[in-house]
């Protein structure tokens, strides 16, 4: 029997906003989804992006790996366990794991600071 991969969304809430993220389908990703609903505090990094520690770290490939990621993105940084909205394209980072893209509320990420309510979508 065939089984159909389901697409996979969360919700971001904070101060009556609200951002809708994709998942991408790896290992990471699917770790993150599992373990919602989860609360956050979200804080800026270098004018380029929102970031949050993990109490438990994510599976992560085996060896090097990483990628460039680009606005809208929503990663996971395994060095420092933590993880990352892109609101700016941003250059090569070894140990960085696509998990999403943002879909809607893309403008409202510049202003996402503090306590952020991160759930399941579908």
């Amino acid at each position: 029997m065939l089984t159909r991969n389901v697409e996979k969304k969360i919700r971001l809430e904070f101060a009556d906003k609200e951002i809708l993220v994709i998942l991408k389908n790896n290992p990471s990703a699917n770790a993150f989804y599992d373990r919602l609903p989860l609360e956050f505090e979200f804080k800026d990094y270098t004018h380029t992006e929102k970031v949050t520690d993990l109490v438990k770290p994510l599976p992560k490939p085996e060896g090097n790996f990483g990628y460039e990621p680009n606005l809208g993105d929503f990663a996971y940084y395994a060095p420092w366990n933590g993880l990352a909205f892109y609101y700016k394209d941003f250059q090569y980072s070894t140990g960085l794991i696509k998990l999403g893209e943002i879909v809607k509320g893309l403008d409202d990420l510049t202003n996402m600071e503090g306590i952020v309510l991160v759930s399941k979508a579908d």
